[in-house]
């Protein structure tokens, strides 16, 4: 006998029925508990029950039956039921505990349940990213970044699309406006601006990951460069990656040139010193003349894009990043080829913000030298802040 003749309900429509077991994935809502094979035998039978949120009559014996006044062709409507399992259904509908299972409580437990089911089941897993996003004051601008640009350029860079779970908001967050000294940019700053993405990629991404929760990361960054890079430090090749930037000729998240690529030509001279220079001249030019007087002297190893007119959207399709990446890792395999005696690399860049990124991805602090990042002030170059363990 079934639970609904027992109890002297009407039948619940078998169209609303459906909608229910397909919206819970045909797991209890409450535990999760899969309800379509038993916990001893195994064998496939059906153990769920829909549950009425508001109950299905507006009578005193139909749990929160009087609390709402929902029609009575609504009350039989999934939006009005839960799939749960027996003995849940019991105690939930108890009179003895109707202030523990109030309609408002009832109804995040399903929407939250719902929600995790759709978004899981609702695409391949390989087409999912997790977007990260790292937003700051940089020299008094900032840039918003909303769910429908994460998606156009998730989609239309790689195909993916975007799963927010994860988000306190919109993406999962390193927000680092407000931090005290960001126009100074001063030790403190750098120290502050770390320490948060410290806290949030060595904990929520990293536990995240952990659990399998995350396979793909998309980064949409917009902070001063040393940052860039570090974050890029902090997100290795454990997890497959994706970088975005906005480009400054479409105000806009997406590659304006998906086809696009660059080429790059590595200089690494001989050099005898422990300590050397590298500079990056991708989307402007730092010349030699710039550099600070401490570092004059050493040796200077570059990385400086071919062929084109250096400008802030040189990078125009994630083609042209992946020959940047290539690049660095070259310089980084010739060092410890030919120069495996540096053990601090002094790094002065002029590239775009998602090269940043990629630039500190590929650094590995226990195999290669040192960095020490500089960032540009109104009267030249000083030192933001040092990563690695040589």
């Amino acid at each position: 006998m079934t639970s609904e003749k027992k109890r002297g309900r009407r039948k619940i429509p078998e169209a609303e029925r459906l909608k229910l077991w397909v919206r819970a994935g045909g797991r209890c809502e409450i535990c999760n508990r899969y309800l379509l094979e038993g916990q001893l035998a195994h064998r496939e039978l059906t153990f769920g029950e829909a549950a009425h949120i508001i109950g299905q009559q507006a009578t005193e014996r139909s749990p929160r039956g009087f609390d709402d006044d929902l029609d009575s062709h609504a009350r039989d409507n999934a939006d009005n039921l839960m799939l749960v399992c027996d003995d849940e259904h019991d105690e939930i509908d108890k009179a003895g505990s109707a202030d523990a299972f109030g309609i408002e409580f009832l109804r995040e437990l399903k929407r939250r349940h719902e929600d995790r089911i759709f978004h899981q089941t609702s695409m391949a897993p390989h087409l999912r990213t997790c977007p990260v996003r790292m937003i700051a004051e940089l020299r008094g601008r900032t840039v918003e970044l909303d769910r429908s640009e994460v998606a156009a350029a998730v989609m239309h860079g790689a195909g993916r699309f975007p799963e927010f779970e994860f988000s306190s908001r919109n993406t999962i967050e390193i927000d680092l406006r407000g931090l005290p000294g960001e126009h100074e940019a001063g030790p403190d700053y750098y120290r502050a601006a770390t320490a948060k993405i410290d806290q949030v990629v060595d904990h929520k991404i990293a536990d995240a990951v952990a659990q399998e929760h995350i396979g793909h990361l998309s980064v949409f960054a917009f902070a001063r460069l040393p940052l860039l890079i570090y974050l890029g430090t902090k997100l290795d090749d454990v997890v497959a990656t994706d970088i975005y930037q906005r480009h400054r000729s479409t105000q806009a998240w997406k590659w304006p040139e998906p086809d696009a690529t660059a080429d790059f030509s590595v200089n690494l001279p001989d050099a005898s010193d422990d300590e050397a220079v590298l500079v990056i001249n991708v989307s402007g030019t730092i010349h030699e003349a710039e550099l600070p007087a401490e570092v004059e002297r050493l040796p200077l190893f570059e990385i400086t894009v071919e062929d084109q007119s250096r400008h802030p959207d040189v990078l125009s399709g994630p083609q042209a990043l992946a020959a940047f990446e290539r690049a660095v890792r070259v310089l980084l395999a010739e060092m410890e080829d030919r120069h495996k005696h540096v053990r601090l690399l002094h790094v002065f860049a002029a590239m775009p913000l998602s090269a940043g990124v990629t630039f500190g991805r590929v650094f590995d602090p226990d195999v290669h030298a040192s960095l020490a990042i500089y960032d540009r002030v109104s009267d030249g170059y000083s030192l933001a802040l040092e990563v690695g363990n040589r």
